[in-house]
């Protein structure tokens, strides 16, 4: 038993090696620890030496500078007539007016000492924080500091002084003082001035502003109480006057610096400390303990590897026979045609019974076949094919074409993978049918086509859309420039769609677009392009323009087609278009200028009365450009409350009272000052932003007239003008409704004035019976502004029910010069007064105007003869009970024409 001891202990060490490599790892481990310890992180200390005592010494400058900072400041005094003077006993009044405490204060100073030649005191103050000034007996100190200074010579020169720290009764300070000159700096020294600075934990932070490290201060005298080290305590006691720097490491967190302070006569006063961070020497710790584990993991690491390789050894012979075995099941079960191959000759070894059914061959008839008999390249060439397969990726095949028993050929897709044999090399080639994929591809090519024709043209109208004109108009514009021939842009919008989808209905609407996609395309060359944009918008593109002249043919020809009326459910229907053309390369080079250059020409053609056509101008950009600046402004103006309503009084001509006020809408611009309404409400009636002005304007009235109330007013209708686009786009009976029972205002308080053309389709000319009905059943008043200038007739006027018509500033300005005028005027005013309606005269300025409209029977009358619009606190004014003289020749004593 004990002869087979030492045998079976070294069998046990060779089966099991890891303990002898462990232990010897761990040795390795703990000399490199040992040794990084003694030799790196001993280096690490004497950096971290040197950054503390760099920083004490910064601590020390930073010392200096304070004293070099109350030097300076005490200089400034010194050398100063005024001080002079005053050392002499010429000024008593010199503190507190050439010296005060707020100054003072602002050096930091809390201690004013003023001395004469004969070292007698003539100052001696001490400063608070609040800029108050006591009157204190001098310090011994600070005078014993001074006699020594000025019996040694030490301050006899003007850039002579003496600094430090003294102690004081009231605690330790920094103290400067200087000898007193003349401004001119000549002559003796008039005496001596002592500035102190009370040494405070503020002054050690100023110390320390230039470290990013946190400092502390320490009182001597308090040292056993600060919890500080006992080397540093021993240190404070015993250091040398030379040795003011000390250091102390504090642990493995930080290391500290200090700098000992001194008075003047060299006793220990101040403690400072600075706390410096080891980051450098825990930085260096953490790396050798990773560097230590590191090469743990990678000594081990190597120790399994060598182990893994011994027992993967074992295992190599029992794995190629499983291997072998998964490898004939893979063959056998495989839904793919597989063939083994020599890799030098080509012959056939092998064959799956997926590969049999595929070439129609038995296993024994492909033994001994070359790969080539059965797989041919595209151009049935055999040469390349196993070169082909040699180069291709494993994981990805190529396309050949396979040769079955039955003389057919069918496309498949083969991946070649080396197989490891220990007698020859050998190669397993994967043959997968290709013929369902293909007939796959085919159907998805066929329905990309078709997504593509969806993704390109309208779906409603059949025509292009605009991703198409994106991908066609840049490729024809680099054509034309190759070429040199123009392209016409002609931009498409129908006139007034919108009534029709709302008045007609959706489905008409659509109708409509189909049949007048297909007239435009029916108008053009079948070599130009139609194309919808979107909603109510088409393009169209002349290709090979030779000139302008063929564009304007072409525009003629779609308005006139388009003229025609289109039959929709038996019922006919009328739709135009504003069409605006812009040339290539006239009038731009790229597809977003054109387009952009004929939309602005086709809103040309609609403000021209639509159903038009207008070629691009630069004109016409700048009237763009204008608007949209007008635009942009009216927006900002909404949001920083630029609009005010004014009023302007209608007065009754017979009773000479007023009778109502108009609501005018001002806008005063910051910089372009007062815009005149008729640059901005077109404007606003094409963007949609009348609605919001004119919500302003009710809601401004309806407040006013709540004012005007509670300050006793006679109250009187005021009327505000309401456009079209307000009575199309909001519900503006209940708009009025609310306002009014937001201030409990009666609707009789309230007239709306609304021109000719608001109550008329604009196209059509149909009236809009509708909306003024439930305007009149709210109770408010209805004015028909403008009355003359639109349709006016004796049949509309039996149907409008209206209060009153405004006669049109423009039939009175030349009604006494001009019988047209006279006629038209006098016609109104009789035909309203058998209608039992109101007329109201706009803009009399003169007396023969108001005169002539008095003796025709015109009942009411507005114009700067009366008054100018004002703002709601001067209309106060005008809404009073007593009748007003409208006498020419009283005139002066009128208090309208006051405020008019």
């Amino acid at each position: 038993m004990t002869r087979n001891s030492k045998p079976e202990t070294k069998s046990r060490l060779r089966q099991s090696p890891l303990p002898v490599i462990g232990a010897v790892v761990a040795i390795i481990l703990v000399v490199f620890y040992g040794w990084s310890q003694r030799g790196w992180l001993e280096n690490v200390a004497d950096i971290e030496s040197r950054d503390v005592d760099m920083q004490t010494h910064q601590l020390e400058r930073g010392f200096e500078a304070e004293l070099k900072d109350l030097f300076s400041a005490v200089g400034d005094y010194a050398i100063w007539s005024e001080t002079a003077e005053f050392a002499r006993g010429n000024r008593p009044d010199y503190f507190p007016k050439a010296v005060n405490a707020g100054s003072l204060v602002r050096l930091d100073v809390d201690t004013f000492l003023v001395l004469d030649r004969n070292l007698e005191t003539r100052a001696s103050y001490a400063i608070d924080p609040t800029a108050q000034e006591y009157e204190i007996p001098p310090d011994p100190e600070l005078l014993a500091a001074i006699r020594q200074g000025a019996t040694s010579g030490q301050l006899s020169g003007v850039g002579d002084g003496v600094r430090g720290i003294v102690q004081r009764a009231r605690g330790p300070a920094l103290f400067v003082v200087r000898p007193i000159f003349e401004s001119s700096g000549a002559g003796q020294p008039q005496g001596w001035i002592a500035f102190a600075r009370a040494f405070t934990p503020e002054v050690v932070v100023r110390m320390g502003r230039f470290s990013p490290w946190p400092v502390n201060g320490f009182a001597v005298a308090s040292l056993d109480r600060a919890g500080l080290p006992e080397e540093v305590r021993d240190w404070v006691k015993h250091s040398p006057l030379t040795s003011n720097l000390h250091s102390n490491v504090g642990g493995r967190g930080h290391v500290n610096g200090y700098l000992l302070l001194r008075d003047l006569v060299g006793t220990p006063v101040w403690l400072v400390q600075i706390e410096i961070p080891r980051s450098a020497y825990a930085q260096a710790t953490r790396t050798t303990l990773y560097q230590t584990i590191l090469l743990g993991l990678l000594v081990s690491g190597f120790t399994i590897v060598a182990f893994l390789l011994v027992a993967r050894s074992r295992r190599l012979n029992a794995d190629r026979i499983a291997l072998e075995s998964r490898y004939r099941a893979i063959i056998e079960q495989a839904q793919d045609g597989m063939l083994v191959a020599d890799a030098r000759t080509g012959e056939i070894i092998d064959a799956n019974p997926a590969v049999q059914q595929q070439l129609g061959f038995t296993l024994d008839e492909l033994r001994g076949r070359s790969i080539l008999s059965v797989l041919r390249g595209p151009n049935d060439s055999q040469d390349p094919v196993i070169a082909t397969l040699a180069r291709a990726e494993p994981s990805r095949g190529i396309e050949l074409v396979q040769w079955l028993k039955d003389g057919r050929q069918i496309d498949v897709e083969v991946s070649c993978v080396p197989i490891e044999s220990s007698d020859r090399r050998l190669v397993s080639y994967l043959m997968r049918d290709l013929s369902e994929r293909k007939k796959a591809q085919t159907q998805l090519l066929a329905n990309q086509q078709r997504l593509d024709k969806l993704a390109n043209h309208d779906h409603l109208t059949g025509l292009p859309n605009r991703l198409f004109l994106q991908a066609y108009l840049p490729e024809a514009l680099a054509r034309c420039q190759e070429n040199g021939h123009m392209l016409a842009v002609l931009f498409l919008d129908l006139d007034r769609f919108k009534h029709i989808n709302d008045s007609r209905g959706h489905e008409t609407g659509d109708k409509l677009l189909q049949e007048i996609a297909k007239r435009v395309r029916a108008a053009v060359r079948p070599s130009d392009i139609v194309v919808r944009m979107g909603g109510d918008e088409f393009v169209v593109i002349l290709n090979k323009v030779n000139a302008p002249d063929e564009v304007a043919i072409a525009a003629t020809r779609i308005n006139e087609v388009l003229a025609a009326p289109v039959i929709i459910d038996s019922r006919p229907l009328v739709a135009t278009v504003s069409i605006g053309v812009s040339l290539f390369p006239r009038d731009g080079a790229t597809m977003g200028e054109l387009l952009k250059h004929s939309d602005t020409a086709m809103y040309q053609a609609k403000d021209l009365g639509r159903n038009n056509f207008q070629i691009f101008s630069p004109q016409m950009d700048r009237t763009l450009k204008e608007r949209v600046a007008i635009e942009s402004s009216l927006r900002a103006g909404l949001k920083l409350n630029q609009f005010d309503v004014h009023y302007q009084p209608i007065i009754d001509i017979r009773s000479r009272r007023v009778a109502g006020l108009e609501a005018l809408l001002r806008w005063k611009h910051p910089t372009q000052g007062f815009i005149p309404p008729e640059r901005f409400i077109e404007v606003a009636e094409e963007t949609g932003l009348i609605i919001p002005l004119g919500q302003f304007v009710l809601e401004r009235i309806v407040r006013d007239i709540s004012t005007w109330r509670e300050q006793g007013a006679h109250l009187v209708p005021v009327s505000m003008n309401v456009s079209a686009v307000q009575l199309e786009r909001t519900k503006l009976r209940e708009l009025i409704q609310t306002a009014m029972a937001k201030h409990r205002i009666g609707p009789q308080l309230i007239a709306l004035e609304l021109t000719e053309g608001s109550l008329f389709e604009t196209r059509t000319g149909e009236f809009r019976e509708d909306a003024l009905a439930s305007l009149r059943d709210l109770g408010v008043k209805i004015a028909i502004d403008d009355f003359g200038t639109g349709y006016s007739s004796l049949s509309y006027l039996k149907r409008w029910r209206v209060d009153s018509l405004k006669i049109d500033r423009s039939f009175v300005r030349d009604i006494a010069t001009d019988p047209s005028d006279h006629a038209i005027v006098s016609a109104i005013v009789a035909m309203a007064r058998s209608l039992n309606i109101q007329v109201v005269a706009e803009g009399i300025e003169t007396w023969q105007q108001l005169e002539i409209l008095r003796n025709m029977g015109c009942s009411l009358a507005q114009g700067f003869l009366f008054a100018k619009p004002c703002p709601a606190a001067d209309a106060f004014r005008y809404l009073r009970i007593e009748p007003l003289d409208l006498l020419e020749s009283n005139w002066d004593n009128n208090q309208l024409a006051e405020t008019g």
